[in-house]
């Protein structure tokens, strides 16, 4: 195949960059006047002025099956092998900026604002790719570019024009909602929409920037689940709590049956972003990873809530620290699913879906009583088959024990009482169904229990226990803890006392298998394992030890695999101990390691993935490290994965690290060269597809 490469890089732009007046910048930070005065024109012949051309071969054939199953090709049409010629593409390219011209004169009748022709004109040039426009023919010798004809591709710029101009018509009729400020332009027009749907109080269609109250939240999310008819389950619950007087608003009781308030002085508090997140959990049981940017400056604590299902980012950014507006409570309650109920958490801890045959759910502190239950008969069948485990007990002279609550049936009267225990963070269901019973989760981890019958009138232990298995581990960690760890040794000292530890002490040996508190123990007393028994045992040392933790399973150039993630000195470090244990020596390659140092060899999302930082935008004409070389080959390279194989860059550092290895671990059909000049710090990326 021959190719025909044109040189225009000096006029390459990235994607999502654009140089003006010799300062490069990405189009999110640009300014509008700055942006309304590129020449559209100009760019886009830049673009699809660099081209190759691929040839064709015009053969037309035709398979046939023939008997016994054999298969034959046919030749329907003689051809032959062709290449686009220079004048069939300088017309194709004419055509197109004839038609970039036109909808320029277009844009200047339709808008005078210089903010609005900036992002008509960003549109217009990000219909072409900002790397090698690829030019062929088909059978029928019509000429593709990117495999598109020159029809389609002034459809692609026709529906572009089109596409931004009814955002900004709808931004135009958004502004009219607003009497007063406005919200920033970013969420004008869905805040709008919110408003003229009546899914926000008057009293706050105004001052949007400004920091709003735990129950100016929840006066707007309960206003959006009234207008999506998600209430109805308030009306079975009736709050018996000393804390919380009768004259409640129903807003507040919609906090309260959430976990999110306990008592009416609450609601008074102002939050962080980070704060309110924990909280917007409760309305709809959703965890997740923080994929921000910004995610080093999340608390350890809450960082499995700063996600995007649950409170919006800007431009990739969380801003934990910074107060929660009106503008944030419009815009992450719009949605409905934080309003499926099945999904809700009763005091943030229990899950609704199973109390939803309650007629009747009283709340009382951490007691919740469920009366007149819709068809006892299978729904006490079903809770003592699928929580209580098939228990022998008698409901009429005991009470279950199931670790995390208690449980009180009157199956005469249709009624259960369940007391939840101190310190409970959350209660689900066990998903191997083979045990069939409730697990709850305490600083320790994940708790498994097997349902104790117990006598009623028996004094209940309210304090929350670990299970045998956590607390057999913990002792056994506590005990090695002792001989290894010193009271002058740092956090960073002490993490390398578990990692020689848990590498020294496991034989990396066995099928694959999940991350359990029961691995973790039988890694210290058997002393084998595979990957997650490694990261289990060190997890467990870490919470032990106080050290902020989480275990990533994803893909390593080993395959499946998990390791983990350590919270020191507000930074988080890999840590991946099965590497590091050698079969001749014990190594620190993979001891406390940065995302960017882990990218070559692991891929994960959150804690600073390039994938996560792609939205940054980077410019291929002045990449200036590491991370911005890996950002670029992810988000620009796979983005035309099917249109493009070669890829136009420049370094302006010569001590980037141009390793490709990576990509590898994200696509595995692939794979990546590197071609340049060091000199000039030009160069192309060329993705080759494996047989």
């Amino acid at each position: 195949m021959r190719q025909k490469i044109r040189a225009c890089i000096a006029l390459c732009l990235c994607l999502t960059s654009i140089n003006v007046q010799g300062a490069t910048t990405s189009t999110s930070s640009i300014k509008a006047i700055e942006l309304s005065q590129i020449n559209v024109r100009q760019e886009v012949h830049s673009r699809i002025e660099n081209y190759r051309t691929v040839e064709t071969d015009t053969t037309i054939r035709k398979l046939e099956i023939l008997p016994g199953g054999i298969f034959s090709e046919k030749i329907v049409k003689e051809g032959s092998i062709v290449s686009p010629t220079t004048a069939s593409i300088q017309a194709y390219q004419k055509a197109i900026l004839e038609k970039v011209t036109a909808l320029c004169k277009e844009r200047d009748t339709y808008s005078k604002s210089s903010e609005e022709h900036g992002r008509i004109s960003k549109a217009l040039i990000d219909t072409f790719s900002p790397m090698t426009t690829c030019y062929k023919v088909r059978k029928d010798m019509t000429l593709m570019m990117n495999n598109r004809t020159l029809e389609q591709t002034l459809q692609d710029l026709d529906d572009a024009f089109n596409s931004i101009q009814r955002v900004i018509h709808s931004e135009r009729e958004a502004v009219h909602v607003f009497q007063h400020d406005q919200p920033s332009k970013e969420h004008l027009v869905d805040i709008a929409k919110a408003i003229t749907d009546g899914r926000v109080p008057e009293k706050f269609q105004k001052d949007f920037q400004r920091a709003i109250t735990l129950g100016e939240f929840l006066e707007i999310a309960y206003a959006g689940m009234a207008s999506t008819n998600s209430l109805s389950f308030l009306d079975r619950i009736t709050i018996k709590d000393k804390n919380m007087p009768n004259t409640y608003p129903d807003y507040a009781k919609l906090g309260y049956v959430a976990g999110i308030v306990n008592r009416m002085g609450d609601l008074k508090q102002t939050l962080t972003r980070e704060q309110m997140a924990k909280y917007m959990s409760y309305l709809n049981r959703r965890g997740g990873i923080c994929t921000s940017v910004d995610y080093m400056d999340v608390s350890p604590d809450v960082m499995d809530f700063a996600t995007n299902d649950l409170l919006h980012y800007t431009h990739g950014y969380f801003h934990p620290k910074a107060y929660y507006r009106l503008e944030d409570a419009i815009v992450d309650t719009s949605f409905t699913r934080y309003y499926y109920t099945p999904q809700l958490t009763i005091r943030g801890i229990l899950p609704y879906t199973p109390l939803g045959y309650a007629g009747t759910i009283i709340l009382d502190g951490s007691t919740v009583i469920l009366e007149d239950i819709y068809r006892p008969d299978y729904f006490f069948k079903d809770f003592k088959e699928m929580v209580l485990n098939n228990i022998p007990f008698d409901p009429a002279t005991q009470l279950v024990d199931t670790g995390a609550f208690y449980v009180d049936m009157d199956m005469t009267h249709s009624k259960m009482t369940l007391t939840i225990k101190k310190d409970i963070t959350a209660i689900a269901m066990n998903f191997d169904w083979s045990q069939y019973n409730y697990y709850h989760t305490l600083e320790s981890g994940k708790n498994h229990y097997n349902p104790v019958p117990l006598a009623k009138g028996t004094p209940l232990d309210m304090q929350a226990k670990d299970d045998k298995t956590v607390t057999l581990l913990r002792q056994k960690i506590q005990e090695v803890i002792k001989q290894i760890i010193t009271p002058d040794m740092s956090q960073r000292d002490q993490l390398k006392a578990i990692h020689d530890y848990v590498a020294k002490t496991i034989h990396y040996h066995g099928p694959p298998d999940y991350l359990t508190a029961e691995n973790a123990l039988a890694a210290i007393t058997k002393g084998e394992g595979v990957c997650v028994h490694y990261t289990a045992l060190f997890q467990y040392f870490c919470q032990e030890l106080g050290i902020p933790n989480r275990v990533i399973m994803d893909n390593a150039f080993v395959g499946r695999h998990a390791w983990n993630v350590v919270y020191v000195n507000n930074q988080w470090y890999h840590i991946d101990v099965t590497l590091d244990d050698t079969q001749d020596k014990l190594r620190d390659r993979y001891f406390m390691k940065t995302s960017t140092e882990m990218v070559p060899t692991h891929h994960f999302s959150g804690f600073g993935s390039i994938s996560d930082k792609a939205i940054l935008g980077i410019n291929p004409m002045a990449i200036q490290s590491t991370e911005e070389f890996q950002i670029f080959i992810r988000s620009l390279v796979m983005k035309y994965e099917y249109q493009y194989d070669q890829v136009n860059f420049r370094i302006t550092n010569p001590n980037v690290d141009l390793d490709t290895s990576f990509m590898k671990y994200l696509y595995k059909n692939y794979t990546f060269s590197i071609t340049g000049d060091h000199k000039t710090g030009f160069y192309t990326v060329t993705k080759t597809e494996l047989p």
